[in-house]
């Protein structure tokens, strides 16, 4: 039996809405969606439009009376940024339309962003009650833009351990950098082995979310132990934080989103507490990645 969703009030049929795709612009250049991680960099400024239309009939059928305008919401998880802008839909011939535009500074988006948008509708009347005052007519799930080639935000290989004679693990999370301000994808690899089921899941994509979170916290933990160590080799006279906001595009700066993300802490204080109080860094990193709160 297929399932049925109830909503509270009328929706848009489907078939009525027609939605048009997102356009992109990279720094005022219209961009492809599979070329943005060709040429994205945290310096960046990421442009988004939106079209939409719906006959005028479609609205009137699903008593529409109120104005009714277009939200477009960009989420990106790995900064734990949300933007979001709306448009008032224009009435023309025989059908509403409406344009939304949003620009995301580089520096404030990661790895990847989820796109949805929805019309609303405004309803006026004392009698209604509020949580009813704003309907929702119609929503769709745009899909996701990745900013970086590899959905972990850096270079990843697969392939077997036992074969290639390495200790065993689960994964290696490499790291080459020889600075903090060293480039971060071309500075970290991660290495997954193939011997493992649950790893094979993951790369199948399918992956258990305890192996997700585990792997969270290992590139958290492994990227804060890096900054920790070379900071310390050189003895940096600025702060960590500074030098991540120096440069956008460094081990540093993704440390910093670890730190920020994860543990709600500056990129010093987490490598303070990783260095002079690892039993609560490992505390914090735990429940930032929900381990174990999920089957």
């Amino acid at each position: 039996m297929a399932r049925a969703i109830l909503y509270p009030y009328s929706r848009l049929d489907s078939d009525a809405v027609e939605w048009g795709s997102p356009a992109l612009y990279l720094d005022g250049i219209r961009m492809e969606a599979g070329r943005v991680t060709d040429n994205w960099d945290a310096k960046a400024h990421l442009r988004l439009e939106l079209d939409v239309s719906v006959p005028t009939e479609s609205i009137r059928q699903v008593g529409g009376c109120g104005p009714s305008s277009l939200i477009l919401n960009v989420s990106c998880k790995d900064s734990a940024k949300h933007f979001s802008t709306s448009a008032d839909l224009v009435a023309g011939t025989a059908s509403m339309s409406g344009h939304v535009e949003v620009v995301l500074p580089g520096n404030l988006i990661a790895q990847s962003l989820d796109l949805n948008a929805v019309i609303v509708m405004a309803v006026t009347g004392e009698e209604i009650p509020g949580p009813f005052k704003r309907r929702i007519l119609g929503e769709k799930n745009l899909g996701k833009i990745a900013l970086n080639s590899e959905a972990s935000g850096f270079p990843t290989s697969a392939y077997s351990f036992k074969g290639h004679r390495l200790p065993d693990a689960p994964w290696r999370v490499v790291v080459s950098a020889e600075e903090v301000e060293s480039t971060f994808v071309h500075s970290v690899r991660l290495h997954l082995n193939e011997d493992y089921p649950l790893v094979q899941e993951l790369i199948e994509g399918r992956p258990k979310p305890i192996v997700e979170q585990e792997l969270t916290a290992s590139i958290a933990r492994t990227l804060i132990a890096t900054v920790s160590r070379l900071s310390a080799d050189i003895g940096i006279p600025a702060t960590l934080d500074s030098v991540a906001g120096d440069f956008p595009d460094s081990v540093a700066a993704a440390a910093r989103n670890v730190a920020r993300v994860y543990l709600n802490r500056t990129l010093d204080a987490a490598v303070s507490d990783y260095r002079n109080r690892p039993e609560e860094f490992e505390y914090k990193l735990a429940g930032a990645v929900g381990l174990m709160r999920v089957k």
